[in-house]
């Protein structure tokens, strides 16, 4: 089942990275303030090079996505993965 999930995921993000491949990381930024501003939701980060995925929950999706992007208040684990890979 697990296994299922994570397929599914992975199929996820690739249609996220297809939307927004072609983009700058500050238009990336402008377009999740405009959509997910005030939103709660959950959330994930998936690291291509090693398939580590990193999930969490936030009740202000857009304020902790960019707080994980500059580094404040953010997974040690997932900050390194970012410095070290790049989002």
């Amino acid at each position: 089942m697990i296994l299922k999930y994570m397929i599914w995921l992975q199929s996820f993000f690739s249609i996220i990275e297809l939307s927004t491949g072609y983009l700058h990381l500050a238009e990336i930024q402008k377009i999740i303030k405009m959509e997910l501003k005030g939103k709660p939701g959950i959330y994930g980060f998936l690291c291509k090079t090693n398939n580590k995925l990193y999930i969490s929950s936030s009740s202000k999706l857009s304020v902790r996505f960019n707080k994980h992007i500059n580094g404040l208040q953010s997974n040690v684990l997932l900050q390194n993965a970012i410095n070290k890979y790049n989002l």
